[in-house]
Formats: structure tokens, sequence, C-alpha cells
């Protein structure tokens, strides 16, 4: 049996990898970091599963269901597809719910693994899209997959701390749980005019339940490690201390790195 603390890796599949190949800006981001770890020879260290898809009905644990049958059936109306997000970053393409099951599958694997205690941590790098709505695409994302994670954890273990550090605000996530107490939501990112999604740009944003519940980090552009790094450990142990979570959602969007083309830290 292997041990508890050994890391659960959620690997791609060939079918998926092809999926996202019809996103023009994902396209090759899955392939290349499932070739790294290869190349290091990072599977031995890990406990390997094949991502598997998620149900329908889990996926409406928080997307609407016209908004799944959108993703499998487009609409030709064009106002339809505004009002659904599929347009611009999010165009429609063929096997969007096949895409959506199994992008949100691959968090499910990840948080079933953590919350049945077979693992402690649990890596699913082709997730944290983080921007999409209960009934609608944005920013590149068709399905949170983080937030659907986050309801399974909280369901099987109680109190969830959800950490962003996408160089964009985790909008999507911060709306799915701002009316509740049962996952915090805490966002490091880039904040400036015109940078997208163009919110998070106060420490706190209230619900009722959620209230004070809810804490972001708006960063200046440019902001580099000598910044960033001491501020995500001092306020994320801070967090961790006063809100005593059974578990942590970590989003790690690669745009938070210098240089990167979508990011502005």
């Amino acid at each position: 049996m292997e041990k508890r603390s050994r890391v659960a890796y959620i690997a791609p599949t060939i079918e998926y990898v092809k999926l996202c190949e019809r996103i023009p800006r994902l396209s090759l981001r899955t392939p290349i970091v499932e070739a790294l770890i290869l190349a290091m020879g990072l599977y031995q260290h890990l406990r390997v599963e094949v991502v598997q898809e998620a149900l329908l009905e889990e996926l409406e644990t928080f997307h609407s269901r016209d908004y799944l049958d959108a993703l499998n059936n487009p609409p030709a109306d064009l106002q339809e597809l505004e009002d659904y997000g599929l347009v611009d970053d999010c165009a429609p393409f063929s096997g969007m719910l096949k895409y959506a099951l199994l992008t949100a599958g691959g968090a499910l694997n990840a948080a079933r693994a953590v919350a049945s205690g077979a693992t402690l941590r649990a890596i699913w790098w082709s997730g944290g899209r983080h921007h999409a709505k209960w009934s609608s695409a944005s920013g590149f994302c068709y399905v949170n997959d983080a937030v659907i994670a986050c309801n399974h954890l909280s369901a099987n273990l109680g109190r969830v701390l959800y950490v962003d550090l996408d160089a964009h605000h985790g909008d999507g996530v911060e709306e799915a749980f701002i009316t509740t107490d049962e996952v915090m939501t805490v966002s490091f990112h880039a904040f400036s005019r015109g940078f997208f999604p163009g919110t998070g740009g106060f420490p706190a944003e209230e619900g009722v339940v959620g209230r004070g519940y809810t804490l972001n980090m708006p960063l200046l552009p440019n902001t580099g490690d000598e910044v960033f790094v001491p501020l995500i450990q001092k306020a994320t142990e801070a967090v961790k201390k006063v809100y005593n979570p059974k578990a942590v959602v970590l989003v790690a969007g690669p745009d938070c790195l210098s240089g990167d083309p979508l990011g502005e830290l």
C-alpha cells in the first residue's frame, strides 16, 4: 500500500490533450507540463491517477443546467452565445462539454483523494479555471473546476481555504462563495486600469453570511518576488491560523511568473 504522504498526481489523457488543443491560448500548456514531468522522472515520486470525467450532476453543484446545455449544443443565436460568454476568448469549439467534464473531473479526482484520506496533497495541473461563472464562460475558462473541488471538500471535510496566485483576480471563485463562511477566498493578483477582469481591487468584498471571508491582495504591475513571496507567506499563515481550514485549494496560475505575456507581475 502506498504511503498516505505520497502526492497524488492527476494525469491528463490523450483525449483531454487533444481537446485542450482546440483552445488557442491553452493548446500547448497541458502537453508541455506533462512532458516536463515525464522528462524529470517525477512519476516515480507520485501517486499517479488518470483523470476521470465528472458527472453532469457534479458540474451542477455550481453551474446552471442551461449553461451546460449550451456547452453541449451551442445556440445559433449570437446574443444567446454572448449571454453564456461563449464568444471572443471563450469561443465555442467541438467537444466543449467533454472538455468541461474532464477538467472538472481532474479537480474532483484530486479533491476525492484528499477527502478520502488517501493522500495529503493532490495536483491537477490542467485545472484552476477560476473565471467561469454560474451561467457563463469567461477568460478562457469554460468550467470552474476550482469551485466544484471546493464544494466537494467543504461537504466532506468542513471549512476550505481557497488561495489564488494567478496574476488575474479569481473573480468566479469569489463570486461563488461570497455569501458563505464555509469557503474563504484569498486572491493575490495584479490590479490596474484595464487589466482583466477588473475586480478584486478592494481588500474585502463582502457578502452577507460570507462577510469577512473574502480577502483580496491587489498588487501593482511589475510587483516582484521581494514583495510577492513574503506577502503570500505572511498572509496565508495568518489566515490559516484564524480561519482553521480543514483543506486548502491552491490555484497557481503560471501568469504570475515574470515575463508571462498574460500577466503583469
